[in-house]
């Protein structure tokens, strides 16, 4: 009997060890591919993952190994004979007791099983297995079904900005961007042709560099000279140098293709996009054989896409839409050559919308290149607006555009929670943004979530520190005030587990980082102690630099590019060489000294309750005061040749919006523009887009607006080529409105003088929640010269005992209307308002018999909660 109990429990072992073992198809990753993000699809990682996650889900302990003809467990098997329309497909087969992946490319297996991980409830928020969602899991091996996973866009790429590097000491394995690279793959990034390259003309520059040298036809000239350049153009004009540049690409094809291995998908485009910058051909041969810069780049991809394909029928091109070629060629393109557009910077030619529809006219097969809080423009600070970009990656699927590539910061809360919601979105997961934040909070931070969610929404639903033309842009006290007071909140909630606690230790130390840039950069108090030289300006940024890398391995920060710009602030540079110098001393978790920085903040920074949003209902009542009509002039054209400016509105239901404007003469021609003026207005769901441009200097005319339905959308006003340009608007039933950091100095004066007799020379705000109305000027050196208002026109006082540069408006608090008013003499200098709503709005003037405005009492303590 002992024997038979003996050979039962040993059987039901086998069996149990077959079914709890990851199998999966051996393969070789060439080395030149072992640094690239796509060796972190190797069958066997993908089994360890696999393998790990079901343990932790089940609580059976699974193994993995190479598969050898078993039947029972899970197998990740690449399929050389599975045929699909996606190279990122994958299918998986279920039964009672075997899990069956297969895949013609290790990039389907991928995809697959962490769709298939999805369905079962994992979630991955950000790097590291800290922030994993793990599901309770009874049994695997229950259900019968067959499933075929492939993503819907194909293009689905994020790049570090500035790129990931080993640090000496710290982090020499790079496990840093290891971590980042195995979250994009749990969260299913990739692409269906692998990538986009960049820039390839510096690359052909540096291989070329004397053959250049003797023959400079080959570049075109800069200035009227023709010279070696890394960042030079080819000359299309000049046939040996394009030869040069076709062959080029072609042997770096050739290259590629002796190690790619099998188990990836062909990697199709090869990228012919020129170098960096200018200085494109603008000879009259160049300009006689080409109407513009874009044509010129695809004659030359055209030239290099035949090369390719008389080598690989399959072969192609790809290029990027990019500054001075942003915009559409006039030649055909031919559908196998692939453009990546880049709309939303080094272009001033239209809306960024507008130029991707322009696109999805002139080829089928094109994509887009964005960024994401990269640390050279943010500092990694968390502006975002998630709502508004989920209803602009639904406009991309409309026009069919193939997806985005973009560079992007790898920090956990400026980038990560962001990226998490585009993957998802790109996955048809989570679509709703607000629900998705939401759901990771609960996930994430048990009964701390609702805290959570507030600071998070301050982050990422938050239009007030997008385009703002502040240098360094970040929160200011108030809105800091609101995230320690929020975050001491969640901490101190009963009963978080370890894991909750050590996530919102996470978020501490990232909120001690915005404090601290704060206090470098924007604090008065602060600015006036460092031209004091009471406090060392570089002592500060020294002490930010030391904080930064104690958050290294929380992956809170993109530590290496903040490293580089910080460091440009002190002396001691080479000490800050993290490829040289050790970093060592940065190892350990530093968990006192988030502690002790985070509770020394709580000390300094008041709280008082404000909103971070405004509901439809408080717009609609403003609306009833809106603006008769707006006077705005573009200013300093000469320096700003061309530029474009948003504004906002609210309309409660249909309108017309009418728009009388005067161009003057242009002081400036720019290649290949012809327009003088623009003007646009965009839905924020892009269902409605209407732009009018204007191509005659010195012309006055009307353009008439229809909008179809109440909501919210952006006026977009643009001068080109050096132009004054005058703008009347008038508005309907629409109400107008800024964003109260938005600096309206550069480029469009968006106050009119008062003796004008426009709306718009007052500009009105709400009063503080139970606080005197606090600003700061937006230059730090300039003076005041602003005047303020009750809603009957009686000037209130001002007071700046306390700073020149931080200024209290001494309200009564018992008036009728929660409404205050402003004029500013010069502005170039706006305030900067706290402890109130985000917005400024366009509003009759002030005067005695104006219509109070009470808005409701509940502030919203800060949370950004949308009513």
């Amino acid at each position: 009997m002992k024997a038979l109990f003996y050979l039962l429990t040993l059987f039901i072992s086998i069996v149990s060890n077959a079914q709890h073992t990851v199998y999966y198809t051996p393969v070789q990753m060439p080395k030149e591919l072992n640094d690239n993000y796509y060796a972190y699809m190797h069958p066997e990682l993908l089994a360890k993952d696999v393998a790990a996650l079901c343990s932790q889900a089940t609580g059976h302990t699974f193994r993995i190994q190479p598969y050898n003809g078993e039947t029972k467990g899970i197998f990740l098997l690449i399929d050389k004979t599975y045929i699909a329309k996606s190279s990122e497909s994958g299918h998986v087969s279920m039964n009672d007791s075997a899990i069956v992946f297969k895949a013609r490319y290790i990039t389907g297996i991928s995809y697959a099983v962490y769709s298939w991980l999805h369905d079962f409830g994992f979630r991955f928020y950000l790097p590291t297995d800290q922030w994993n969602y793990i599901p309770t899991i009874q049994q695997l091996f229950v259900l019968k079904r067959d499933t075929t996973y492939a993503p819907t866009v194909h293009l689905r790429m994020f790049g570090a900005s500035g790129g990931l590097f080993a640090v000496k000491g710290l982090d020499e394995s790079q496990q840093f961007r290891n971590d980042w690279f195995t979250w994009y793959r749990r969260n299913r990034m990739g692409s269906e042709y692998l990538r986009i390259d960049g820039h390839m003309g510096e690359k052909f520059n540096l291989a070329h560099q004397a053959i250049i040298e003797k023959d400079t036809s080959i570049l075109a000239p800069v200035d009227g000279k023709r010279k070696f350049s890394v960042n030079g153009k080819l000359d299309p004009t000049y046939p040996k140098g394009v030869r040069m540049f076709t062959d080029f690409i072609v042997k770096r094809f050739e290259s590629e293709q002796q190690y790619f291995p099998d188990f990836l998908p062909f990697k199709k485009y090869m990228s012919v996009d020129p170098g960096d910058g200018l200085n494109y051909c603008h000879t009259p041969a160049c300009q006689k054989a080409f109407p513009s810069i874009s044509d010129q780049m695809y004659f030359v991809a055209g030239e290099t896409m035949k090369a390719l394909q008389s080598v690989n029928s399959k072969a192609s091109v790809s290029t990027m839409a990019y500054s001075e070629r942003t915009d559409t060629p006039v030649a055909t393109i031919h559908p196998d050559i692939h453009t990546m557009v880049v709309p939303s910077a080094f272009q001033t030619i239209t809306t960024p919308a507008e130029m991707m529809w322009r696109w999805s006219k002139k080829t089928k097969s094109f994509s887009q290149y964005d960024f994401l809080n990269i640390g050279v423009w943010t500092y990694d600070q968390p502006f975002f607006n998630l709502e508004h970009y989920a209803h602009y990656l639904n406009y991309l699927k409309r026009i069919n555009a193939d997806g985005l590539s973009i560079e992007t910061s790898q920090s956990t809360f400026a980038a990560g929670i962001p990226a998490w919601y585009m993957l998802q979105h790109f996955a048809g997961n989570e679509t709703d943004p607000e629900k998705a934040i939401d759901q990771l909070c609960m996930h994430m931070f048990e009964d701390a979530h609702q805290h959570v969610a507030a600071i998070f929404k301050m982050f990422y639903f938050n239009d007030v520190h997008l385009k703002t033309q502040h240098d360094r842009p970040s929160f200011y006290a108030d809105e800091l005030a609101a995230m320690i007071y929020h975050l001491h909140q969640a901490a101190s909630t009963p009963k978080l587990s370890k894991i909750v606690q050590q996530r919102l230790l996470q978020l501490k130390g990232y909120v001690v980082y915005l404090c601290k840039f704060y206090e470098l950069f924007h604090d008065i108090e602060q600015r006036e102690y460092m031209d004091k030289d009471i406090v060392n300006r570089q002592q500060k940024a020294t002490e930010l630099l030391n904080y930064s890398w104690q958050l290294y391995n929380y992956r809170v920060l993109h530590n290496t590019q903040i490293n580089d710009l910080l460091k440009k602030l002190v002396t001691d540079t080479d000490r800050w060489n993290f490829k040289k110098s050790d970093y060592s001393c940065f190892k350990g978790n530093h968990q006192k000294v988030i502690e002790k920085a985070f509770d020394t903040l709580a000390k300094r920074y008041t709280y008082q309750a404000f909103r971070n949003e405004l509901s439809n209902d408080i717009f609609e009542q403003l609306a009833a005061q809106r603006s008769d009509s707006l006077l705005f002039n573009t200013q300093d054209e000469a320096a700003f040749k061309s530029f474009t400016y948003a504004i906002p509105l609210y309309t409660p239901q249909a309108t017309t919006i009418t728009i009388r404007y005067t161009v003057g003469k242009n002081q400036t021609t720019l290649a290949q523009q012809t327009q003088y003026a623009m003007m646009g207005i965009e839905g924020d769901d892009y269902q409605f887009m209407k732009h009018h441009f204007v191509r005659e200097k010195e012309l006055s005319g009307e353009v008439i607006f229809q909008l179809p339905a109440g909501g919210h959308y952006k006026l977009h006003l643009a001068q080109y080529q050096s132009t004054p340009v005058q703008f009347v608007v008038h508005p309907g039933k629409s109400l107008f409105y800024l964003n109260k950091k938005a600096l309206p100095h550069n480029g469009i004066v968006l106050q009119a003088a008062v003796e004008t007799g426009f709306d718009n020379a007052y500009v009105a705000l709400f009063k503080p929640f139970n606080s005197t109305p606090k600003y700061r000027l937006s230059h730090y050196s300039s003076k005041n010269t602003l005047q303020f208002f009750d809603a009957k026109g009686n000037t209130l006082k001002v007071d700046d005992k306390h700073s020149p540069h931080s200024l209290e408006v001494m309200v009564n608090n018992k008036d009728a209307s929660d409404l205050i008013y402003f004029t500013n003499l010069v502005t170039r200098w706006p305030a900067v308002f706290y402890y109130t709503e985000p917005y400024l709005f366009f509003l009759k003037k002030p005067q005695t018999g104006n219509a109070y405005f009470k808005r409701p009492v509940s502030p919203g303590v800060g949370s950004g909660n949308r009513e």
